[in-house]
């Protein structure tokens, strides 16, 4: 796990990436966040010089501005992908949002779309996924459990920031439901254990920890019925012990999640 965390923090190091945009601020803003991930940057101010330096040069990636003088955005990635016949993964930034001319920029042969303004973490999470063709990491295992994050991605559209927003607030809620399960089950207060169970059951059916969501469904019949409870304590503790190598596990993989949206 660990080793595989590593290399997907390599992704981007090293890269050629070229930024076509005619906004020199963006350009700085651009130029200043690749070089933090390790990327090495060019920059075009138009469509025709962005075709001038794809003709000279092998790009890993290009950040592609639709507004732009002489040549805007979609009519050289046209050129890129008819003239040139280069699949280089291009993603367009601009200030529409995708599903609006979703049609015509899949058409350009544009890859992706971030919508101005982005954050930070957006902006690495799209590059990624749009070099290693892999959009994100949808499935963490360490120690035999998997958190499996198949319905955030979904329910979220691929937005990394709102991914993280819900891992946030799945970390932050989790702990004090897993103390009142424990508490009440120590209690023998088998009314109180049943509802959070079942409040405990809605998180994990989006937060998928490996057997995590059996266990307490399980607690939650058993102490609704009342049966079974003598075996409530051991189920707990298995509960609560999976939640904690799932923290972990998230911890690990969403701890450099910058908070500040970047306007540009």
């Amino acid at each position: 796990y660990m080793m595989k965390e590593n290399e997907d923090k390599q992704v981007l190091k090293g890269r050629q990436v070229l930024v076509a945009d005619d906004d020199a601020v963006n350009q700085y803003v651009l130029k200043h966040t690749l070089k933090k991930f390790g990327i090495i940057a060019d920059v075009a101010n138009n469509g025709v010089e962005v075709l001038d330096k794809v003709r000279q040069k092998q790009y890993d990636l290009i950040l592609m501005d639709i507004q732009m003088p002489l040549m805007d955005g979609l009519e050289a990635t046209r050129q890129i992908r008819n003239d040139l016949k280069s699949s280089v993964p291009i993603i367009a930034l601009t200030a529409f949002v995708w599903d609006e001319v979703d049609s015509e920029f899949a058409k350009a042969g544009i890859n992706d779309c971030i919508a101005k303004p982005y954050s930070i973490e957006n902006l690495k999470m799209t590059m990624e996924k749009a070099i290693t063709g892999n959009d994100g990491r949808r499935k963490l295992t360490q120690d035999d459990v998997e958190v499996n994050l198949e319905m955030v991605y979904d329910v979220s559209g691929n937005n990394a920031d709102y991914i993280a927003l819900m891992i946030e607030t799945f970390l932050k809620s989790m702990p004090g439901t897993m103390e009142s399960i424990q508490q009440y089950c120590a209690a023998e207060d088998y009314d109180n254990l049943f509802k959070s169970a079942h409040f405990a059951k809605s998180s994990l059916s989006i937060i998928q920890v490996s057997g995590m969501l059996d266990l307490v469904k399980q607690i939650e019949v058993n102490a609704k019925s009342k049966i079974n409870l003598e075996a409530l304590p051991s189920l707990v503790q298995a509960a609560v012990e999976k939640y904690k190598l799932a923290e972990k596990i998230l911890n690990a993989e969403f701890k450099t999640t910058p908070k500040a949206i970047a306007t540009f």
